[in-house]
């Protein structure tokens, strides 16, 4: 991505569920850059939360299992900004809307952003 407008596409399985194996985007610009998932997004799809005070991975995770639901058209986003005290948004993805944050869903880290990110850049 760059300074221009970008769309950055994630299918269940391109990426991976932990810190090590997640995907980076170092340049996320809220509008500026949208994110295409097979979850899909919008106000009822998801929900963000200041993650300053998770403990640690595994805290992020449960904040993650407590949101997802299952089937279509639920709550398969959730976006901790801040996470870890980090100063990077965590994207969870329930990619095959199991419900739980589990294998072929996807984890996205937006570097740098602690604060500026919607639920509208997920379609």
């Amino acid at each position: 991505t760059g300074q221009d407008a970008d769309t950055v596409v994630f299918t269940s399985g391109s990426t991976g569920i932990t810190l090590a194996t997640a995907d980076t985007i170092d340049d996320f610009l809220t509008i500026d850059t949208i994110i295409n998932t097979s979850a899909g997004g919008g106000a009822a799809a998801g929900a963000i939360a200041d993650g300053s005070a998770y403990a640690d991975f595994a805290a992020f995770v449960a904040a993650v299992d407590a949101v997802f639901t299952v089937g279509g058209a639920n709550n398969d986003i959730f976006i901790a900004t801040n996470a870890i005290a980090s100063g990077d948004a965590y994207v969870a993805i329930d990619e095959n809307e199991s419900g739980s944050f589990d294998e072929g869903d996807t984890l996205i880290i937006l570097n740098g952003v602690n604060a500026a990110v919607a639920l509208a850049d997920f379609i």
